[in-house]
């Protein structure tokens, strides 16, 4: 299965020893699940021609908002529209997660909160608990009027949805591994000391990583694109990996 990564980040000093180019770090995730990636940097303007040149599309995180007024996000905005129109699936994560958000009608705005940075304790549709790693600040304040909320957290109301059976919303970040938090806190001194202490103390903790990559897997293969079957069928997956947060 081809999957087109729209790369709208790119890597701080201190991950450039892992990672050659900011998408590896989502191949990493998704490895030897049957999935050939492509890379669009969309920063530079490289869009897909066509939603017939990937059978799936994952839009990655970056350090703008989707409110920003740049070029490549006006761009990229009419691109992931145009792919949502199709039945193709798409996945976006944090930046991405705004974007689907942001482009079928739903309110990204930057939290008046502050920053969720780190291990953070989220709560399913299903009522169960989880952690993955958070890293933002913008956040989806209100909804697309077609999207059903899978997961919050105590700073995020919508850190997770469906719209329309073809796009999963994820503000976390699967693709983070311990390792990647903590160079990240290194090289973002912009943070709150409690913050980045907070986060480099708990990076190591269990968090539900290898599960939203089984959920990200089972949504790009899925043979329905019915929102209700889906959802259930993310849900379960959570539940079926609870005991095994790694």
């Amino acid at each position: 299965m081809k999957i087109g990564l729209l790369v709208a980040g790119i890597l701080p000093p201190t991950l450039t020893e892992i990672y050659a180019r900011y998408g590896d770090m989502y191949e990493d995730l998704l490895q030897d699940r049957g999935f050939i990636f492509r890379h669009y940097d969309v920063r530079n303007g490289e869009l897909p021609r066509s939603a017939d040149e990937a059978d799936g599309w994952i839009i990655t995180g970056s350090k703008d908002g989707v409110y920003d007024d740049l070029p490549w996000i006006a761009d990229l905005k009419v691109c992931v529209d145009g792919l949502l129109n199709t039945n193709a699936p798409i996945v976006g994560i944090c930046f991405g997660h705004q974007l689907l958000a942001k482009v079928r009608g739903g309110r990204v705005e930057k939290f008046n909160g502050g920053w969720s940075v780190g291990r953070t304790a989220y709560t399913l549709a299903s009522g169960q608990q989880m952690h993955a790693m958070a890293w933002h600040q913008d956040q989806v304040l209100d909804l697309p009027p077609d999207a059903i909320r899978l997961g919050k957290s105590e700073m995020c109301e919508n850190a997770m949805m469906l719209i329309s059976g073809n796009a999963l919303g994820i503000q976390p970040h699967p693709e983070f591994t311990a390792n990647i938090v903590k160079n990240a806190v290194r090289a973002s001194t912009f943070l709150p000391v409690a913050i980045r202490e907070e986060a480099v103390k708990t990076a190591a903790e269990p968090v539900a990583r290898l599960a939203q990559a089984d959920v990200i897997e089972a949504f790009f293969k899925a043979d329905t694109r019915d929102p209700k079957i889906l959802r259930a069928l993310i849900l379960d997956i959570f539940a079926e990996k609870e005991a095994a947060w790694v």
